[in-house]
């Protein structure tokens, strides 16, 4: 038992005496002083015994605290540092990230939620000594996080880069008629001859992939709206940025990079293959939906998925396969009774949020991925109800809508990847339908990245009148000068809500038509 000190009573011993007598209880027994003693005396001891008391209380509450260390503090003060208190902090208690080899850990955990790139960006700055401020994925959030003692990082660990660059061929085994299998260096350059390309299309897809990597932020993503705050934006001057959605916005920065032939593995950008992949990963929950989607929801969903579906597809590495599963499931999930995506998980359809989905899907059956087929029957089922004409040569945006350009193009590229040939009346009457509105006349991106899709599957004449209004109008388009160099700005319809890096993205996938999907028909 700790013993208690308490001052009873003090009576003077002389009048004019500044010497006292003291009686002390302990325990409730009381000791009085042989003799007198001063008030300096008096207050050393209490200072002492407070001392005695912290010492063992710090012993009791920190049990693993040494016995050493506080008698060396007790008998601190009780010696020539009488009154000095001296303390022993513990060891702060530091999370793990970084293995023996000194490689940064994977952190999957389900709390590194919205906040993971401004841990990642602060943790990155710190290893590379450079000034870094960015966007976070959540609005309010608008400077990179100062790291503190008390926040746990969680680092994206770039997938394994090492070896020299080379290029991509197919992995063994794959079928040649794979729905990929033209991204190899000798497949591109034939095709590109073959299907229409040029020396000068292929330059442009140069440049544009050489501007992405310039905006992709460290963490690896690519965002629409502060792409101009990524560390290789120069001075912050570039313009047109769009919609918050940091899904959509790395989905569609590194699917020219896999159109191109560059993956985690091979390709000159390999590392910003592998960066953003792995930041895609990181961003989805265990529900298979992506925690960034922001503005984006259900198109970002598909974006997201596309570009697992495609690094599994083309690499067959494994340890894709979970990630790129989970997302399409949650697709699959999300289809409405109607047949159709929109905007929320089982929301009733369009036509414009339906094509990113049929296209994920599409992409997962390539990869060797689980999906259904009642899931593509009930897309079909929704074509019919916004299909505009009974041919099925025009569509709408929602059932009962009139059949547009835009709608029409997404509607038909749908209508040959759920199972159409490009034979089928509806086909043949649809590219009849968009020879109406080319390039230089209907002024919207959206528009020119499906129907291009459309016209290349259908091939022969239809191809070859719009090819060579698209490919050189497309070229003449892209800046050519200052820090914009490569990219593109927005032109009509809702192109400004995806802002310069989407538009920079759908204007290269049309350049990389020639390649990028194998024909289906």
């Amino acid at each position: 038992m700790i013993p208690s000190l308490k001052l009873l009573r003090y009576r003077h011993m002389a009048k004019c005496s500044k010497s006292r007598q003291y009686t002390f209880a302990i325990d409730s027994k009381r000791v009085g002083f042989a003799r007198p003693v001063s008030i300096s005396t008096v207050i050393a001891i209490l200072m002492i015994a407070f001392c005695v008391l912290i010492a063992l209380l710090i012993a009791i509450s920190k049990s693993d605290a040494t016995l050493g260390s506080i008698n060396a503090g007790v008998a601190t003060i009780e010696g020539d540092q009488a009154g000095r208190a001296t303390s022993v902090a513990p060891d702060s208690v530091q999370p793990n990230f970084v293995d023996n080899d000194g490689t940064a850990e994977t952190e999957l955990n389900a709390t590194a939620s919205k906040d993971i790139q401004d841990h990642v960006d602060t943790a990155v700055a710190a290893v590379t000594a450079e000034p870094f401020e960015e966007k976070s994925n959540v609005a309010a959030d608008a400077v990179a996080k100062p790291k503190t003692a008390e926040q746990k990082q969680f680092l994206i660990t770039p997938l394994s880069t090492s070896g020299a660059s080379s290029p991509w061929r197919p992995p063994s085994g794959t079928d040649a008629r794979n729905f990929f299998s033209g991204r190899d260096a000798d497949s591109r350059k034939k095709l590109v001859e073959t299907g229409g390309g040029s020396v000068e299309s292929e330059a442009a897809v140069e440049l544009g992939l050489a501007w992405l990597a310039r905006h992709q932020h460290k963490d690896g993503h690519w965002s629409l709206d502060a792409f101009h705050q990524a560390v290789g934006c120069d001075d912050g001057s570039c313009t047109m940025p769009g919609a918050s959605s940091d899904t959509a916005g790395t989905a569609l920065g590194v699917l020219p990079f896999l159109a191109a032939g560059h993956t985690h593995r091979d390709g000159t950008y390999r590392g910003e293959v592998s960066r953003a992949i792995e930041w895609l990963i990181h961003d989805l929950d265990k529900t298979g939906s992506f925690k960034s989607n922001g503005a984006g929801s259900m198109y970002a969903q598909g974006q997201g998925a596309i570009a697992l579906c495609e690094i599994l597809a083309m690499t067959r590495d494994r340890k894709f396969r979970p990630s790129a599963q989970r997302a399409i499931d949650f697709i699959v999930s999300s289809q409405h009774s109607g047949g159709g995506w929109r905007y929320s998980p089982r929301m009733a359809g369009d036509t414009s949020v339906l094509g990113w989905q049929v296209l994920a899907l599409k992409s997962a059956m390539q990869a060797g991925l689980k999906v259904p087929k009642s899931t593509f029957s009930k897309a079909a089922q929704f074509l019919d109800s916004v299909q505009a004409d009974k041919s099925g040569a025009t569509y709408g945006y929602k059932p009962g809508d009139r059949g547009s350009p835009t709608m029409s193009a997404e509607g038909l590229l749908s209508r040959i990847y759920t199972g159409w040939k490009v034979d089928t009346a509806g086909v043949k009457s649809g590219t009849e339908y968009l020879l109406n509105f080319m390039p230089q006349a209907h002024r919207e991106i959206y528009y020119w990245y499906y129907a291009t899709q459309v016209m290349h599957e259908s091939g022969g004449a239809a191809w070859t009148q719009w090819n060579a209004g698209m490919r050189d109008f497309l070229i003449e388009r892209q800046e050519h000068a200052g820090h914009a160099r490569g990219s593109w700005p927005v032109a009509g319809g809702h192109d400004g809500t995806g802002g310069r890096l989407y538009a920079t993205s759908l204007c290269l996938l049309t350049l990389q038509v020639y390649y990028r999907h194998t024909s289906v028909k």
